[in-house]
């Protein structure tokens, strides 16, 4: 991210046991949360997480198959 910060836009690459449509947004911050702690320390990590969740406008993220933003 700029100047070494957390990522503000990205794909999510998720792949799932069974086929899903939505993945819990919940995951998707703590996940993240826990990758960028190392290197942004635990309190901003944190706060990106929280930031995220709350672009992610609800309590589930669409899932959109591979083929679906390869053609865009």
């Amino acid at each position: 991210g700029a100047d070494g910060g957390a990522v503000t836009n990205m794909d999510l690459l998720f792949c799932p046991l069974e086929p899903k449509d939505f993945i819990a947004t919940k995951l998707v911050a703590d996940t993240m949360q826990a990758y960028w702690k190392p290197w942004l320390g635990a309190a901003v990590a944190k706060k990106e997480a929280a930031a995220l969740a709350a672009r992610a406008g609800g309590a589930q993220i669409r899932l959109f198959p591979l083929e679906a933003r390869s053609a865009a």
